[in-house]
């Protein structure tokens, strides 16, 4: 299982990872006969695991929160069972943490709680390089949220200098770990061969499969602080293609993290713009994969049909995977963000409810990424594929009602800065710096009307 790139939630696949590399699934106190019994979504061999799963689905943060405590409160802390549940419960934080406006320093350091107290007192647990990779994971939610939060916020310089900061640092934190991996793991193999030799090797071995995933998507990450299709996107895309080829070549082929990997190279060659390997590229991966086809690959096929101006299949497939009753269809972000896409270029009049079906069905953080697909339509001007600024300004103020003046201002911000109309472009204008006095941006509320009056002067 992959651990960034999920229909659940980033940070909830990222513990699910880090889980499954440990041997075996522990038992499930937390389900059998327990009141959690009737929300538990069965998707694992691992009742616990399917439980945090279907309550954070739910954004029953509390009741996730108080059977991680609880359980680790039970566990002996140097078992395996303790690693586990510190683990969850760090995810649980961070899945919280993911859904609000920021996601600093200090927000870091309280979702990596879990696994430091159980590290600070046990230093030498047997689970540490796991629970480690646990700390990593959040510092790479933080950094997802960030480049997120970039992408829907107006230009700032400093901000994305501070976002490729934090990047850096987060993948160099995975590489420094990763290579720890692999000493353990050379130090596990030189010794005595017994069961727990080889069930220790191959849990640092899958460890190390999923860093390098980690690492991948860290690179392709960078692409989205570009604008769509420019020359800086492109380089980094390429540079995330050769991530990607440099990782594949230590993985053995039909594993797990291979085919992770493998998509993601074909996602960097697409924002690269080599269509025309990346369509063969995507059917060999589709023929390894089970079936039906992933989610996560259908959304990129009907990416590239939609590139390629092949809309009736793009339809089609669309059509074939959420039927007549979309909100009830199965949920995937990676699908219903191409969905979106697909009624931006169509011009769909539904786009709006989409946006607040995208966030009822996969929570804030999807609603974000939406926002920011949306947000790099508007500022593609007056390209087929552009989105009307009514409808950004719309969800601007259905944000405001909301009594969340920040992501309100910089929605109408976004709306001002692409209105051609000088009159929507000021009102638009003047709404945004409202709300941003409101959240106390002093200065992104005069840099919003300085812009609009230069562009618009009379």
């Amino acid at each position: 299982m992959t651990r960034w790139h999920s229909s659940v939630s980033v940070c909830v696949l990222a513990c699910a990872a880090v889980l499954q590399t440990i041997n075996p699934p522990c038992s499930s106190p937390a389900v059998a006969g327990s009141p959690w019994h009737n929300v538990v979504r069965r998707t694992t061999n691992d009742r616990d695991e399917d439980l945090i799963r279907s309550l954070l689905l739910l954004r029953r943060f509390d009741d996730a929160e108080t059977i991680c405590r609880e359980q680790i409160q039970r566990a002996v802390p140097t078992s395996d069972a303790a690693a586990k549940w510190a683990i969850r419960w760090s995810s649980v934080m961070t899945e919280r943490q993911i859904s609000k406006e920021q996601f600093d320093d200090a927000d870091v350091s309280q979702a990596e709680q879990p696994v430091v107290e159980l590290l600070s007192g046990y230093p030498n647990h047997r689970r540490k390089l796991f629970l480690q990779a646990q700390r990593v994971s959040v510092q790479h939610a933080a950094a997802r949220h960030d480049v997120v939060i970039a992408a829907v916020s107006p230009a700032n310089e400093k901000r994305t200098e501070a976002v490729f900061t934090r990047l850096a640092r987060v993948t160099q934190r995975y590489r420094e770990l990763a290579t720890q991996v692999d000493a353990e793991r050379a130090a596990t193999d030189a010794g005595p061969t017994s069961l727990d030799q080889k069930n220790r090797s191959a849990e640092l071995t899958r460890l190390q499969h999923e860093l390098q995933v980690d690492i991948v998507s860290m690179a392709l990450m960078q692409t989205e602080l570009f604008p769509p299709d420019s020359r800086d996107q492109i380089a980094s895309a390429s540079k995330a293609e050769q991530a990607a080829a440099d990782a594949l070549l230590d993985l053995p082929t039909g594993s797990q993290a291979q085919k992770e990997i493998e998509r993601l190279r074909i996602q960097a060659m697409i924002l690269a713009g080599k269509l025309d390997q990346a369509g063969p590229s995507l059917v060999a991966l589709i023929r390894a994969s089970e079936q039906p086809t992933p989610p996560s690959l259908l959304a990129i096929q009907i990416q590239l049909h939609q590139l390629k101006n092949e809309s009736s299949l793009a339809e089609k497939r669309l059509a074939e995977f959420y039927g007549s009753e979309p909100d009830e269809a199965p949920f995937s972000i990676e699908m219903d963000l191409v969905r979106l896409d697909h009624l931006i270029r169509q011009n769909d009049s539904s786009i709006g409810s989409w946006l607040t079906s995208i966030q009822r069905r996969n929570g804030d953080y999807a609603r974000r990424r939406a926002e920011a697909i949306s947000l790099a339509k508007l500022r593609s001007g007056g390209s087929s594929e552009s989105i009307d600024p009514s409808i950004v300004a719309a969800q601007g103020k259905e944000w405001l009602r909301r009594d969340n003046p920040s992501r309100g201002g910089d929605l109408l911000a976004a709306a001002a800065d692409a209105e051609s109309d000088s009159q929507l472009a000021l009102n638009y204008a003047m709404e945004s710096a409202a709300a941003l006095l409101k959240a106390q941006r002093v200065e992104d509320a005069a840099s919003v009307l300085s812009r609009i009056a230069v562009a618009h002067p009379n």
